[in-house]
């Protein structure tokens, strides 16, 4: 396009003075024509010394075309006066501004009700049921270092748990971004793990007076219902548990109360359970000491040989029709959460 000379120019501006003068008549959006209409000045493809150049309008948007558009949406009535409002504006940067503060009332609408929608979230009933089996089998892991949230800057058991959980695959886990969902797991986890150390203590308890138990069935006490494996490694470790037991109670003795029977663990009241945690603290004291660093594994296995031969002297030989897993037919799923149990420490 050859470029306008001073003449055509003039033209064009003389052309814009009426424009805006006209605009208020006309009903515009915004008067601000220099912004809004288009005035194009074009030349033929070969202008001729005496032709004149051709001059295109773009009429700016009027509220009558803008009402006319409006009645092709469906809108509420406050949204109906609210766009109204909005096409008789004639300021652009109030345009701005209004769509601006419209989109910020979305997003905090949105924020709400994913806020609301977290709140009222439940787990649904086949993850709620496998955090209480996660949460049994952690418990009865024979690699676990502590029974009791870590601290440290070491993970929880809870955090453990769900880690394990999601290398496993488990369905239905909320995404770890979801942190409000994530929560309601930890904190399902945290209750199954309270109720599951209750029933394991008093499992261990018991076992302490009346007629002999041997630790076969003793193990088999304390894994219930749940799926856990009974191992050669795990008769060892409820030995260890025994033996602080025996420790704790003579340190602190206690008035003989009314066998509890597994139905009775629900209706307990969780704070009640935890009351009584100077147990579970002796235990994680007595790893704390089996674990430092200048123990070896090896050093560990001795004393876990020497808890399971005591624990056969006490209270009598293994009941050998009781079947035993092999660690080498262990499940898999159970071996992942024992590995995650290593990562807690008291």
């Amino acid at each position: 396009m050859a470029p306008l000379n001073a003449e055509q120019l003039q033209q064009a501006a003389e052309l814009r003075d009426i424009l805006l003068q006209l605009a208020p008549q006309n009903n515009l959006i915004t008067p601000s024509l220099t912004t809004w209409a288009l005035v194009t000045v074009t030349s033929m493809a070969c202008p001729g010394p005496h032709e004149a150049p051709s001059i295109t309008l773009i009429s700016p948007y009027t509220v009558e075309q803008g009402r006319a558009f409006k009645r092709h949406k469906n809108l509420t009535g406050a949204s109906d006066i609210d766009a109204d409002i909005f096409l008789k504006t004639r300021n652009p940067m109030r345009h701005l501004f209004q769509i601006a503060l419209v989109a910020l009332q979305c997003r905090d609408l949105l924020q709400g009700i994913k806020a609301d929608q977290e709140r009222r979230y439940k787990l649904p009933d086949t993850l709620a049921k496998l955090c209480q089996d996660y949460a049994h089998v952690a418990l009865l892991s024979p690699k676990a270092r502590c029974y009791r949230n870590s601290n440290k800057g070491n993970p929880t058991i809870a955090k453990s748990i769900v880690a394990a959980m999601r290398s496993l695959g488990v369905s239905d886990m909320p995404p770890a971004y979801e942190t409000g969902r994530c929560d309601v797991l930890l904190k399902v986890l945290g209750k199954a793990l309270t109720d599951k150390r209750y029933l394991i203590k008093t499992a261990i308890m018991e076992s302490l007076s009346g007629s002999k138990v041997d630790i076969a069935t003793l193990t088999r006490t304390c894994i219930g219902t749940s799926p856990a494996q009974p191992t050669a490694a795990l008769y060892q470790r409820i030995a260890f548990l025994r033996s602080v037991a025996v420790s704790y109670s003579e340190a602190n003795p206690t008035k003989k109360k009314k066998p509890t029977q597994p139905d009775d663990f629900e209706k307990e009241n969780v704070k009640d359970k935890e009351k009584d945690d100077g147990f579970w603290k002796a235990v994680d004291d007595q790893l704390a000491v089996y674990y430092i660093d200048s123990f070896t594994s090896a050093d560990r296995q001795r004393l876990w040989d020497t808890k399971y031969q005591a624990d056969v002297r006490l209270y009598g030989p293994v009941d050998n029709t009781l079947p035993i897993t092999l660690m080498a037919d262990l499940e898999g799923w159970l071996s992942t959460v024992n590995t995650a149990m290593e990562t807690c420490q008291s």
